[in-house]
């Protein structure tokens, strides 16, 4: 008899119960781990967009800058289609932005609607208020106000 509780005491093995628990436990810490990768990488995707929609922004208020003090006049265009244009008329010089971004301008007060245009006067300070908003996902966008004068 003393063999049989000899053999019993040094059984090596897992039991069913052993081995649910370690997959349960494998399983909770892997959808952990994919959690935490899903929303890091949402949150560099969203960071990402923001930076370009922010870089856009950049790029127009510079060029809207330097026409305003270059030029005696020049025009503000957003088409149906959300490009934007700008454009001076002796030089004719024309700047297109036609990313795939929702763009809505405010000059003084008045809004440049989808298939308007807006003549820019530059003997007097301008208050631009741009925003702009990132088409396949409208919760990313970026705004800006500032006013344009002459030095």
């Amino acid at each position: 008899m003393g063999y049989f509780k000899k053999i019993y005491k040094n059984q090596m093995g897992l039991t069913i119960i052993e081995l649910l628990a370690a997959i349960t436990i494998g399983t909770i810490v892997l959808i952990i781990a994919f959690s935490t990768l899903n929303m890091a990488l949402n949150f560099y995707k969203n960071n990402m967009v923001k930076s370009n929609l922010e870089q856009e922004e950049n790029i127009i208020v510079t060029t809207m800058t330097t026409l305003f003090q270059q030029n005696d006049k020049y025009t503000i265009n957003i088409t149906n289609d959300n490009k934007l244009s700008l454009s001076t008329s002796p030089q004719n010089q024309m700047y297109t932005f036609e990313k795939n971004y929702k763009y809505s301008i405010r000059i003084d007060g008045t809004a440049i609607n989808p298939g308007s245009s807006y003549t820019i006067m530059t003997n007097k300070p301008a208050a631009i208020d741009i925003t702009i908003t990132d088409n396949t996902n409208p919760k990313i966008q970026v705004q800006l106000s500032t006013i344009l004068r002459r030095l």
